[in-house]
């Protein structure tokens, strides 16, 4: 046997090696107070706040919107991102589905958005 084999066991998986990587990058580009910020601002928005219900502040959107998401996503689930967008869009609102494909859940909207890369693009173009 090669070297200690206790050594193999203390070693990352891939996964946490890359999720390391990506949390040393972003913490380059923002301090600690940014990202207190930023957790802030996720905790307290609700879409129409605080003018009622989210419903309401839904239906308040009127610019075009793109929702992009995956069914494989456990955080943003597929039914609940179609069933906001469906309450966008009631009122005429534009809207449009961007499926994504991938088995990574939630990591797709990062690892997978190249497969909406064009669609995103013309999207961003269109007057």
């Amino acid at each position: 046997m090669n070297g200690d084999p206790g050594q193999s066991w203390a070693n990352d998986y891939k996964v946490v090696t890359k999720l390391n990587e990506a949390g040393a990058a972003r913490v380059a580009q923002s301090d600690a107070n940014h990202f207190l910020y930023l957790a802030r601002a996720n905790q307290l928005f609700v879409a129409g706040q605080p003018k009622g219900s989210l419903y309401k502040g839904l239906l308040d959107i009127d610019v075009p919107v793109m929702l992009i998401y995956t069914d494989e996503d456990l955080i943003f689930p597929g039914d609940a991102v179609r069933e906001t967008g469906t309450i966008i869009k009631s009122d005429g609102t534009p809207l449009e589905f961007v499926e994504l494909e991938g088995t990574r859940g939630h990591m797709d909207g990062l690892l997978s958005i190249a497969q909406a890369g064009e669609r995103i693009r013309a999207f961003l173009e269109a007057k």
